[in-house]
Formats: structure tokens, sequence, C-alpha cells
């Protein structure tokens, strides 16, 4: 309930913008309009989407962000393991993962989550963890710096990054660029950067919590069914991470005004 409550005037402040003055005459005024995600496309006037793209305002730098020299784990290890790196927020989306966990049945003796990461929600994720009686299968560690954080990417199996509202999702990157597949929501950010080559997007259009809890455990029990699919994902998640860079958002942006602008 503190996480909604926290959420409402987000949402309100959302609906609003379409009404605001300046907003309006900022909308007319533009040449172009360039949003993050398609949720904010869809929230903008139907008469000014004709000038707007979504384009993704994240990116990684190959030079300065080399993986370790060491493997992702393997893909045929007895068990999948998970990450979850993020701060600990309601929207972050972390309770549905738990519950997916938990929807795997004898299954999940075969999964281990680790959390890094802290926040306010991390007392209530932890009494969800003992709730559905899976603390055995979390492992939880305090957040630590981004320069500590990429030496764990690559001792896991896949990313786990259910996050609702996440414009950017710079950890969804880091982890590819290491090889780590990554299960998202096809909301914000992430669902721009991951796609079936590379890892697991979940449809959360016209579906209750429920459903998507249930379509996570499912995609988590596929993967433990046929581990192969691991390997693929692991090489097209680099593949894809590469064409993600800086230099490609910053090109990306600049080709797609006229060269009289």
């Amino acid at each position: 309930m503190r996480g909604r409550l926290w959420d409402w005037p987000r949402r309100l402040s959302n609906f609003l913008v379409p009404f605001d003055p300046m907003m309006k005459a900022t909308f007319s005024y533009a040449s172009q309009i360039v949003v993050t995600t398609n949720e904010t496309l869809r929230e903008l006037p139907s008469g000014y989407r004709a000038k707007t793209r979504v384009q993704s305002t994240i990116g990684i730098d190959p030079e300065g962000f080399q993986p370790p020299n060491h493997a992702t784990a393997s893909p045929g290890s007895a068990r999948l393991n998970l990450l979850f790196a993020g701060r600990l927020l309601p929207w972050k989306g972390l309770h549905l993962g738990l519950r997916a966990m938990a929807g795997l049945g004898s299954e999940i003796k075969k999964v281990h989550l680790t959390v890094i990461g802290s926040g306010s929600d991390e007392t209530r994720l932890k009494r969800l963890a003992q709730h559905l009686n899976i603390e055995q299968f979390v492992t939880w560690i305090p957040w630590m710096d981004r320069k500590d954080l990429i030496h764990f990417y690559s001792r896991f199996n896949l990313f786990l990054f259910p996050s609702l509202h996440d414009s950017g999702g710079l950890a969804v990157l880091e982890a590819m660029n290491f090889g780590v597949p990554v299960l998202c929501l096809d909301l914000g950010g992430p669902a721009m950067s991951v796609d079936d080559s590379c890892g697991r997007v979940i449809s959360t259009e016209k579906q209750t919590e429920e459903e998507v809890v249930r379509r996570m455990s499912d995609c988590l029990s596929a993967l433990l069914s046929n581990r192969s699919t691991l390997d693929s994902l692991s090489k097209a998640a680099r593949v894809r991470a590469a064409s993600l860079t800086w230099q490609a958002v910053v090109a990306r942006t600049y080709d797609s005004f006229p060269a009289s602008q």
C-alpha cells in the first residue's frame, strides 16, 4: 500500500501533463519530439504523435566497460542462478520475481536468486520470501558500488529485472554485455533493449498481476527444462549489447534530424 500511495502523485502528474499550457506550447512548437518509452508515446496528445519517435537514452561504453576475463556461468550447471541488481523499491517489481519463483513448485530446488541492492522495500520483500517459503533460495547482498558489481554479473545465468516503469535500465545493458540474458516485462526501457534473441520479455497487456507472475514462472520453468537455450541467449546478449553503445545512441539521435537543423 505504501508503494501504491507513493506512486499515486506520479500517476496524477503524468495525467495532467497534456493539460499543462506550457507543455502544450512545447509540443506545438517542437519540430520533433523524442520520448524514451512506448508508454510515454501513448500518453502524448494524439495530434503530436506523428512527429514523435521513441528512442532509448542509455548506452554502454565498450572501451571503458570490459567484462572480466572469466566466462559466464555455465548453462549446463545444475542450478539456474538468477541475479537482481537495483534499488529495492515497490516499482522495481522484485515481488513479482519472488512470486514467480514460488510458482515453480518442486523445481525451485534448481533455482537460486541473488539480490544485490538496498531500499525502502527491503523488509517487505524479505518477509514475502519467508511467507512464500522460498527464503532458502534467496541470498540478499547490500548495495555495492558499480565497480564492484561488474565482477558479479558473469556468475549468473539470467538477469531478473521485472521493473514496472523504468525509463532506462542501465543494469540490463551491463548484464547483456557480460553475456547474461535478461528476463523483464514489456514495460519501459528494458523492453526496448531486450528481445527474444537475448532474453525473455513478459507481456503485461490486459494481464492481471497473477497472470504476469504465472508467465514469468512458466518462462523460468522452460529455461530449466531446456538449458541449452541459455547458451544461445547468452551469445546473442553480447551481440545485442554491442549494438547499444553510447556512440550508436548519439548517431541515431542526430541521424533522425534533417541536415538543415
